[in-house]
């Protein structure tokens, strides 16, 4: 029986979720690419879901011309965002619940007669819902001796049973990034937004200042004095921090630096946010003179700036200065 599909249906308002919009925000085209391009192989090949190993990463990298570190990173942030499950990602299995349903519906469509979605992937929902489905796809099975294959038949009727419950299998796609969140209750992905914002910002201690920002608004339940509602933009709150110290918090960088230095950030990190966030993560200190421009920097940082030279010239942060990089002696 043929899996696969020769099209599948997408829906207007995909560039609304603002899961797409960080993808977008984060990896440039590359990443919307690299996304859409795995939703095909999906659809087109097992219809619910995709082996993710060495050969499909190469075979994605060929096809767009990028460096397989870039789309694996693309790969493990779109896990990270939600908009692929991301403990099925650990274990080598593109999916996704939507991906699930979407084919569902496809497979009724076509009237197909047997939807296969492997019980080992299979996502529909919340677990009350999911021990449910799952309890009654055991029963059918027992019944029907099809080993783990819904007939037509069993998911029109379940389907239509379900909504009369009030028990349907569609999903409703967060918004917000579902990503696994640490005893803080902050992400990975939220600490690099903040020290971004921070180090752009000037402040002396960019780390110390995450740290202090983040247990601030833990402790009140990410919630601003006298007002009941959870914050919901943790960046714009953090655009609004103050260092501890105001007179003495900020100015780390030279203005001549940091200004210019944005842009070539902004560029890196279209190419590659990882790469982008750990050059920012090791910049100590900038001396400039009227022919010379000193980055003092871990040498990681020196290594990724030297890679990315052409973007750090083309921005014209040296302002015709020679520049010249410097690992700090402990």
């Amino acid at each position: 029986m043929k899996k696969g599909f020769s099209y599948y249906t997408i829906d207007t308002d995909r560039y609304q979720d603002r899961r797409i919009k960080r993808l977008k925000k984060d990896f440039g085209c590359n990443g919307l690419a690299v996304y859409d391009y795995l939703l095909c192989e999906i659809y087109r090949v097992q219809g619910c879901f995709l082996e993710w190993d060495e050969d499909t990463a190469f075979d994605v990298a060929e096809y767009f011309g990028l460096k397989e570190s870039l789309v694996r990173e693309i790969v493990k942030y779109c896990g990270a965002v939600g908009l692929f499950e991301k403990d099925v990602l650990s274990r080598g299995i593109i999916t996704s619940a939507s991906i699930q349903q979407r084919y569902s519906e496809m497979m009724a469509r076509a009237k197909r007669k047997d939807i296969a979605i492997p019980d080992e992937y299979l996502l529909v929902g919340d677990s009350r819902k999911n021990e449910n489905i799952r309890e009654e796809m055991a029963e059918f099975r027992e019944n029907s001796g099809r080993n783990g294959r819904i007939s037509g038949s069993f998911s029109q009727n379940k389907i239509k049973e379900k909504k009369r419950n009030n028990l349907s299998l569609s999903y409703s796609l967060p918004l917000e990034v579902e990503t696994e969140r640490e005893e803080d209750g902050v992400t990975a992905v939220e600490k690099d937004r903040f020290f971004e914002i921070f180090f752009f910002r000037n402040f002396q201690h960019p780390d110390k200042e995450v740290e202090r920002f983040i247990d601030f608004y833990s402790a009140s339940g990410w919630r601003r004095h006298g007002d009941v509602r959870t914050v919901r933009d943790r960046q714009a709150l953090a655009r609004q921090w103050k260092p501890e110290n105001p007179e003495n918090g900020c100015n780390r960088f030279p203005s001549e630096f940091l200004n210019p230095f944005l842009g070539c950030f902004s560029a890196i990190r279209a190419q590659n946010a990882s790469d982008a966030a750990k050059i920012i993560h090791g910049v100590v200190k900038v001396e400039i003179s009227a022919d010379k421009m000193r980055i003092i920097c871990n040498d990681e940082t020196r290594l990724l700036l030297e890679r990315y030279i052409g973007i750090v010239q083309s921005e014209n942060l040296t302002g015709g200065r020679a520049l010249h990089y410097a690992v700090p002696r402990n």
